[in-house]
């Protein structure tokens, strides 16, 4: 028998039209992946550089002569250097002597780095060290933060 009619069958643009939105939903996915990825991959920098930041000056403040300074400029780095750069973050350290009672409030105003003149706060038993890494403006989702704090008592 002799088809008079050519082109597609009703049920071939049906497999057709199938094949492409799977493709399409395939697409979709792995893009949606790879942005969770490069997300993830962030984040892990960022928590990465903050710890590494809190134990070399934990280390430093082992030293009694060298406990509770703190210089984190990035010209003057006798102590202790700055925390690490992180592409589409910046840093700030906070340093305070901490209230013994509580340990999470401070009896003195706080030194803000890289802002602020160095800080020395070795007569303090007890100070609130933090690290935060703030997103800047043209980063995407900016806003996010990853802020770390710890106590380091006096040798």
């Amino acid at each position: 028998m002799q088809r008079l009619h050519q082109g597609f069958t009703l049920l071939e643009v049906l497999v057709a039209m199938g094949v492409f939105v799977a493709s399409l939903l395939l697409m979709n996915l792995l893009m949606t992946n790879l942005q969770l990825n490069t997300k993830s991959k962030n984040t892990i920098s960022v928590n990465q550089a903050g710890q590494e930041y809190l134990e070399r000056i934990t280390n430093v403040w082992r030293n009694t002569d060298r406990y509770g300074i703190l210089d984190a400029s990035t010209t003057s780095a006798k102590y202790t250097a700055p925390p690490l750069s992180v592409s589409g973050y910046t840093w700030e350290v906070t340093a305070c002597a901490a209230d013994t009672t509580s340990f999470t409030t401070c009896t003195a105003a706080a030194a803000v780095q890289p802002s602020g003149p160095s800080v020395n706060l070795n007569t303090a038993k007890v100070v609130l060290l933090t690290v935060e890494y703030k997103k800047t403006s043209s980063s995407p989702a900016s806003g996010q933060t990853f802020k770390a704090t710890m106590g380091v008592a006096r040798p």
